[in-house]
């Protein structure tokens, strides 16, 4: 009996070196789990955040009210701007201060809808792959057809298109694409554009001031 009892605290230790293995074995297992965790929470943050703001620097990140280019606009044929009267005024995402995080439009008419106005702004925001700049530049390469034309002066780059009765102009100052159209059938084409053009040179003076 007494061999017995020896022999047993003998396999004692034998049973309470597993455990401490089994423990370490579990911690390894927890520290490579959590290790993946961090990786793919660290990859998607750098993914979605980090990338995304290194190719967006320097870009805008706001677009104003719309609305409000047709009062800033200096050399519009007043007989006809001040019969304008708002039809569309809406944004996407605001953010205060009159502004907005990626879209802003507005639309007037006049004379039963014979003379149209519309302004509408367009913010590309950057990827983890790609700037702003560059999908805004991608999307004014869409616009336009055989009758569109480069305008100076306006922005990064500009098209001036004759539309049915008015002119319309598709600028890019960075990563934002603004569209102005002016439409009135007693007008020709050449008086329409000079209608545009300031229109559109207001609506980019307002992307500036509204990101300073």
């Amino acid at each position: 009996m007494v061999e017995a009892a020896v022999g047993g605290a003998e396999a004692g230790p034998g049973k309470s070196a597993g455990a401490p293995r089994r423990r370490r074995k579990i911690f390894v297992v927890l520290g490579v789990f959590l290790a993946v965790v961090a990786v793919a929470v660290g990859g998607g943050l750098a993914w979605a955040v980090v990338l995304p703001n290194m190719q967006g620097r320097g870009e805008y990140e706001v677009v104003p009210h719309a609305a409000k280019v047709l009062d800033a606009t200096e050399g519009l044929d007043r007989r006809i701007a001040s019969k304008l009267k708002i039809e569309t005024d809406r944004g996407w995402d605001r953010t205060g201060a009159g502004v907005f995080t990626y879209q802003s439009t507005a639309s007037w008419a006049a004379f039963t809808g014979l003379v149209r106005v519309d302004v509408h702004y367009s913010r590309y925001a950057a990827t983890a792959l790609k700037s702003g700049a560059a999908i805004a530049a991608a999307e004014m390469d869409k616009l336009g057809d055989r009758d569109a034309r480069p305008i100076g002066g306006l922005g990064d780059e500009a098209i001036g298109t004759p539309v049915p009765n008015g002119f319309q102009i598709d600028a890019r100052d960075r990563n934002v694409v603004i569209r102005v159209s002016f439409n009135a059938p007693s007008k020709k084409w050449g008086e329409t554009e000079a209608h545009a053009r300031p229109m559109a040179a207001t609506a980019l003076a307002l992307l500036k001031e509204a990101n300073r």
